[in-house]
């Protein structure tokens, strides 16, 4: 399966999709001559966007999105939002385009933030972009191969870290005894319009949302217990995970030339902090979930790197620079997921290249929902706060229940 991996997107979909329609044509005919054959097409099947993709419908959400006055427009994500009509010598016409090629993207810091507030578990922004959430996991299904894609949108502040957030707790009015144990930051970002330090906090990342994927692991380690046969034990497989800023650790692993030539504030952090450039929790998930690619973007530069895991597992890390011109904002990569272990398992009415919920992360979803208040109260003790302090969740949910 073709991925394209966008960096910064910044609402510059035309011109991400014209270079891409222009990618495709020219590999088609490069195919086409050497092949000698006129049929032989190239295609993108998805695009990958790493934060920043500006999904403004029109003037409200640009209230709410944090930038510099100077980077606030429209941009192009409008000209694809689907209730968009005119009428015509009587007939309604639908004059919004289409996205030329299905496309998922996650949240960075400087986004729609109202718009996606109001899908905190990942939808459709409108036809054919799909949004992963604050955090989420999708799958893609065709004949031959399956991948899981993960995603968790934002950036990595501590001061906001260990906080409650409407990203998670979306409170319920009528339970005030709960709304009354909430922080400031998370009353604060209740109210519309942001306040401008709701606009940055709302794209902090969180330490609930940390943990919740962190579970995952605990769900894949279950499944090997259970000695499931291979068709159902693919589960067990991350193949892509999205984040905006990078996991701390990677520079150790990559060629650091193009950051020394073009970023010296950088490479000056990452001397000065011994490779601690990121989100540390970040490099946590990334050494937990052992994802066979990882994609970041936010420091505006390419690098790659291959993190080792083992004797015969790695992970392929790539961030890329923002949409413009001669800068390495966009990649093709092509993914072969097909393995015994693999082995795709259709259902009734499953359809080719289709996105599908990932029953595994709707399970985890659906149980922190339930019980985000108490997750909440737990994780803002200041042991837990410490990565070899937190707890297990089945330790979690057997403390809870006794409790009650």
């Amino acid at each position: 399966m073709h991925f394209a991996v966008e960096g910064c997107c910044h609402g510059d979909l035309n011109k991400i999709y014209t270079t891409l329609l222009y990618a495709i044509e020219q590999k088609t005919k490069e195919n086409q001559i050497l092949l000698n054959n006129t049929e032989s097409n190239s295609n993108i099947d998805f695009l990958l966007v790493c934060g920043d993709f500006q999904s403004i419908r029109n003037e409200t959400d640009l209230q709410s999105m944090s930038v510099p006055k100077k980077y606030l427009e429209m941009k192009d994500f409008h000209e694809y939002f689907y209730p968009k009509q005119q009428q015509s010598s009587s007939v309604n016409v639908n004059t919004s385009k289409l996205a030329p090629i299905p496309t998922l993207f996650i949240g960075g810091n400087h986004e729609s933030s109202l718009y996606l507030l109001s899908l905190p578990f990942g939808g459709y922004v409108t036809k054919k972009i799909f949004y992963l959430g604050h955090c989420g996991f999708i799958q893609i299904k065709n004949s031959k191969n399956k991948f899981r894609i993960g995603g968790w949108s934002g950036i990595f502040k501590e001061q906001d870290f260990f906080k409650d957030s409407t990203r998670f707790i979306l409170p319920d009015n009528k339970n005030t005894e709960n709304i009354d144990k909430l922080n400031r930051t998370v009353v604060d970002e209740m109210f519309i319009p942001f306040s401008e330090n709701a606009k940055k906090s709302i794209y902090h990342l969180r330490l609930f949302e940390f943990f919740k994927i962190l579970n995952m692991k605990v769900i894949f380690n279950e499944l090997e217990m259970l000695e499931l046969d291979n068709n159902t034990n693919d589960n067990k497989f991350i193949n892509i995970f999205m984040t905006h800023d990078w996991p701390t650790g990677v520079t150790k692993f990559g060629d650091l030339t193009n950051i020394k030539k073009y970023k010296d504030h950088l490479m000056k952090e990452i001397n000065e902090t011994n490779h601690k450039l990121g989100n540390p929790f970040g490099e946590y998930l990334l050494c937990s979930l052992k994802p066979d690619y990882w994609f970041s973007a936010h420091l505006h530069t390419k690098f790659s790197a291959v993190i080792p895991f083992g004797p015969e597992k790695n992970c392929k890390f790539l961030a890329l620079d923002k949409c413009l011109p001669k800068r390495d904002f966009l990649q093709i990569v092509t993914i072969d997921n097909t393995n015994d272990k693999n082995s795709v398992n259709k259902l009734l009415n499953e359809e080719e290249n289709e996105l599908y919920y990932d029953i595994d992360w709707l399970v985890l979803t659906k149980l922190f929902y339930q019980y985000r208040f108490e997750f909440s109260n737990l994780l803002k003790q200041q042991h837990l706060q410490k990565l070899e302090n937190l707890p297990s969740l089945p330790n979690m949910l057997d403390s809870n229940i006794k409790s009650k």
